[in-house]
């Protein structure tokens, strides 16, 4: 093991193994007084200064002792990021798997002391806890260089805190999380929420850059899949506020699991990435009427459309949600776009060319709408409906003549439209053609009499005749 760590520290000053025996020797011959020993290694520590923490650590009586906060002096050598002097005092017998603890005031979650076993309502809460001072926890947050030190010297890799956390839980460095991996951290270990590094990973790439190559490193090397309250990894990652790149990588995942490239991406792809883009409007569908999640579901959907233009559910819930801010010109330009790419979606005609009316665009509403044909392939149900709010703007335009053929052409597409038959009826009135209206109210009651438009004709023709 001291071979190792003095090949590990002879990187960082080549006199450094010299340098300790003969403070080794000094201290045996004139021996020193070791509490103001402690205390001037604790400072030289924290002030960085190597090689004077090297000339110290031979005249401390316990290499294991803590300072006035309860860090261990390996743990503060390791804090401050000097391997060399973490290297010295573990040739000096400090114990490298050795965790402190203190009691310290601190801002935790509500998530955080319900897993406690302290029920609290949502929030943050300052208090008095317990915290870890484990050296390879540390290690694995300052770099690989002091991690490979602790590891020489026979670290566990799967030591884990009070909260059942671990190094691998904590590191946001891919260098270290490979590291660990190697010599044998396990992937699938969870802390005392039930979270695994994998998740960890998740939940940190939204501030750290490097947590994304982490999640496609630890899917890569066999990271399970989980569930946990509905969520799969694609949602968990939504939820917690990841990147676009990270969501791409879970999905492609969630897609190809046995995969070993999870390098998914939308950016220069020359096809369309329809499962992808499935798997996303799948998950915003599910979201979509949670009004905690709507805004995810949104984000998704675009996403969706982004990778599979001809996804048309996509274009209304977004286009839904532009018309709610007011925004109807970017309703307009969305859905304009998806009429091109989905012919078929009756109901991206219908919603744009309501948006147009509200607009004030009446003219170009209708032409929208006068647009659709079975020849698209549009089903009868969804052509009626384009039909009827074709009659409805015609005869607000006083152009009842065409009303009446838009509403006929409804309910020649589906005879139980019974709203289209209301109002056919209303324009024949209109027109003063009362033998073509009483003959189509006496259709209607025919068809469905208990229907509120049934009992609407019935009532006309008791008026009329």
């Amino acid at each position: 093991m001291i071979a190792k760590l003095q090949m590990t520290f002879q990187k960082y000053r080549l006199t450094v193994v010299r340098m300790f025996i003969t403070f080794s020797i000094l201290a045996a011959v004139f021996p020193l007084r070791a509490v103001a020993d402690e205390e001037e290694l604790v400072k030289a520590i924290k002030e960085r200064r190597v090689e004077e923490a090297i000339r110290l650590i031979p005249s401390c009586d316990d290499p294991n002792s803590v300072d006035e906060d309860s860090h261990s002096l390996l743990w503060l050598a390791i804090h401050n990021n000097l391997p060399a002097v973490a290297a010295s005092l573990l040739i000096a017998g400090a114990d490298v798997n050795k965790t402190s603890q203190a009691v310290v005031a601190r801002d935790v979650s509500s998530e955080y002391l319900n897993a406690k076993g302290i029920p609290v309502p949502q929030g943050k809460y300052n208090m008095k806890t317990l915290v870890d001072y484990v050296p390879l926890h540390e290690a694995a947050q300052t770099g690989a260089e002091v991690i490979q030190v602790l590891i020489d010297a026979g670290a566990d890799v799967n030591l884990r805190n009070s909260d059942d956390v671990t190094a691998l839980h904590r590191t946001k460095d891919l260098a270290v999380a490979r590291l660990l991996v190697k010599n044998g951290a396990s992937l699938n270990c969870r802390d005392r929420w039930g979270t695994t590094p994998l998740q960890s990973a998740i939940k940190a790439s939204a501030d750290v850059s490097d947590c994304v190559e982490i999640v496609a490193y630890f899917l890569e090397q066999g990271a399970a899949d989980y569930e946990m309250e509905g969520e799969n990894l694609v949602d968990y990652a939504i939820h917690h506020s990841a990147p676009s790149d990270v969501v791409d990588i879970l999905i492609a995942y969630t897609l190809a699991p046995n995969s070993d490239d999870y390098s998914f991406s939308r950016e220069g792809c020359g096809s369309y990435h329809v499962p992808q883009a499935l798997e996303c409007q799948r998950i915003a569908l599910q979201k979509v009427t949670d009004p905690q999640s709507y805004l995810d579901a949104i984000s998704l959907f675009t996403m969706a459309i982004g990778l599979d233009p001809g996804l048309y559910p996509s274009y209304l819930y977004i286009g839904a949600y532009y018309a709610s801010r007011e925004e109807l010109e970017k309703a307009v330009e969305l859905l304009s776009a998806g009429v091109q790419y989905c012919p078929g979606a009756c109901e991206l005609y219908v919603d744009l060319a309501h948006y147009q009316k509200v607009l004030g665009d009446t003219e170009v509403a209708m032409r929208t709408l006068s647009s659709i044909t079975s020849e698209n392939g549009i089903g009868s149900e969804c052509l009626a409906k384009a039909y009827y709010n074709l009659g409805n703007l015609l005869a607000e335009d006083e152009q009842l003549e065409k009303a009446i053929g838009s509403y006929s052409k409804a309910i020649k597409a589906d005879a139980y439209h019974l709203k289209a038959r209301r109002n056919l009826i209303i324009t024949l009135q209109r027109l003063g053609k009362a033998d073509e209206a009483i003959a189509q109210a006496s259709a209607l009651v025919e068809l469905d009499r208990r229907s509120e438009e049934g009992e609407w004709a019935a009532q006309f023709l008791d008026q009329v005749q």
